[in-house]
């Protein structure tokens, strides 16, 4: 194990990552975390943004556009007419 912290459990039943870990693990707020049960303990697993695998796979060189700025790009080319 490489880190140790205690930390309290709020009315609300969340926890604070403590800044340690956060900065050692690239932890942002808003990001996804994966939580699961192993025997008998919590288990946090940092799901990585997509933008972190930019440029390691080839033609993965920027993110896609969503299906909604697709609509906003065809809709504006619509509304030129």
């Amino acid at each position: 194990m490489e880190s140790i912290e205690v930390v309290r459990v709020s009315p609300k039943y969340q926890v604070v990552i403590p800044k340690k870990i956060r900065e050692s693990l690239n932890v942002r707020k808003g990001e996804t975390m994966e939580i699961t049960l192993e025997k008998g303990k919590i288990v946090l697993n940092r799901i990585p943004p997509i933008e972190e695998f930019f440029g390691k796979f080839p033609g993965l060189k920027e993110r896609s556009p969503t299906i909604r700025e697709l609509r906003r790009e065809a809709d504006a080319k619509l509304d030129r007419r």
